[in-house]
C-alpha cells in the first residue's frame, strides 16, 4: 500500500502570517486524513514562501498535532553546521518523540545572495555522516532522528543508497530523471541501521475538488506561480483565472509540472496509485498550492478519505 505525506513551502496568498496560520491548520487536517508526515520546505528571500525557518515551524506544528510525523523537506546542508542543526533536531526530538524526522538536500537552487550570507563550502556526505553522528551523541540529546536525502537527481540518489537512507525525489518541479534516480538509488542501495531495504518517495502537485474541471481551474493558481519563476517576476500566490501563457514558456512549464494530478478524489487516487506502482514508489509527497488556504484543506482532506 502506497503510503500519502505532504510537502508545503508555505505559500503566501496575502501576509507571511496569513499563511504560517494557513499551514498550521493544513497540517491538523492531514493529520485528521490520516497523512503518514508533514513536510516543510527551506526557501529563502522568496516573497511568495514563508518556510526560511524550517525547524521553527516544524517545532510549532508538532505542538499542535499528535500523531503525524513532521520533518523538514528538505534543509540545505550547505546552508547550515552539521553541529547545531543536529542541536535543533534533537531538541525538537526531544519535545516530540518519535515523530521528528528531517530530509537533507544539496541545496540546489539557492539564490547568490542567501548562498553567499548563510552558505559554506563543504561535501554533503561528510556533513550528513558528521549531523548523524551528532544525532547519536549529547549534541543531539541522543534522539538518532530519522534521515532521508532529497533531490532530483542520480547524484543525489546514489547519496541516499550509499548512507542507506530513504530517498525522496522531487518530481513535482523537476521530473525528468525520475526513473533513472530511482534506478540508481536501488543499484547502490546499503542496508543501514536506520533503512535496511530502499525506500522511495516522490512529490507530485495535487489538486482535489468537486470536478475535474474545477480542480484544473484552482491549479492555475500553480501555473501562474510558476509563470512568475520562469519570466524573473516572482511574488505572491495569484487567484486562479484562465490565463494565456507564451508558448516557450508553457512548454517550460509543462516540462516541470509532469507529474501534476487535477480531479476528484477517486480520479485523482486510481491515478496517483498507478502512477506510483509504475515507478516503484513507496510513498507519494503531496504539494498542493491555492490561493484559498480552504481550498488546499479541503483537497487534503478529501484525498485523505480516498486514498
Amino acid at each position: 500500500m502506497v503510503a500519502l505525506s505532504v510537502l508545503d513551502l508555505v505559500p503566501v496568498s496575502t501576509t507571511p502570517s496569513a499563511a504560517i496560520a494557513a499551514t498550521i491548520r493544513a497540517a491538523q487536517v492531514a493529520e485528521e486524513a490520516g497523512y503518514q508526515r508533514y513536510w516543510i520546505g527551506e526557501h529563502h528571500n522568496t516573497p511568495g514562501l514563508a518556510c526560511g525557518a524550517t525547524t521553527i515551524l516544524m517545532g510549532h506544528i508538532a505542538s499542535v498535532t499528535s500523531t503525524i510525523r513532521v520533518g523538514s523537506g528538505g534543509t540545505m546542508v550547505p546552508l547550515h553546521r552539521p553541529l547545531r542543526l543536529a542541536e535543533d533536531l534533537g531538541t525538537l526530538a526531544t519535545l516530540h518523540p518519535k515523530r521528528i524526522e528531517a530530509a537533507l538536500s544539496g541545496g540546489a537552487g539557492v539564490d547568490a545572495e542567501t548562498m553567499r550570507q548563510l552558505g559554506r563550502n563543504t561535501s554533503v556526505m561528510a556533513d550528513v555522516r558528521q549531523l548523524h553522528q551528532h544525532l547519536a551523541s549529547t549534541a543531539g540529546m541522543f534522539c538518532q532522528v530519522p534521515l532521508c536525502i532529497m533531490g532530483a537527481g542520480v547524484q543525489a540518489a546514489t547519496l541516499a543508497g550509499q548512507l542507506g537512507l530513504p530517498f525522496a525525489f522531487t518530481s513535482h518541479y523537476a521530473p525528468r530523471s525520475l526513473d533513472a534516480a530511482i534506478a540508481a538509488y536501488h543499484a547502490g542501495f546499503m542496508p543501514s541501521q536506520q533503512c535496511t531495504q530502499p525506500y522511495v518517495l516522490a512529490s507530485a502537485n495535487v489538486m482535489v475538488c468537486d470536478s475535474r474541471d474545477e480542480a484544473e481551474f484552482q491549479m492555475t493558481t500553480l501555473l501562474q506561480m510558476f509563470e512568475s519563476a520562469v519570466t524573473g517576476k516572482r511574488g505572491l500566490l495569484s487567484p486562479p483565472r484562465a490565463i494565456e501563457m507564451h508558448p516557450l514558456v508553457k512548454a517550460q512549464i509543462g516540462e516541470s509540472l509532469q507529474v501534476t494530478f487535477a480531479g476528484t478524489g477517486p480520479d485523482v487516487t486510481l491515478r496517483m496509485q498507478r502512477w506510483a506502482s509504475a515507478h516503484s514508489i513507496d510513498e507519494i509527497i503531496t504539494v498542493t498550492y491555492a490561493y484559498d488556504p480552504e481550498i488546499r484543506e479541503a483537497s487534503i482532506q478529501e484525498l485523505g478519505n480516498w486514498f
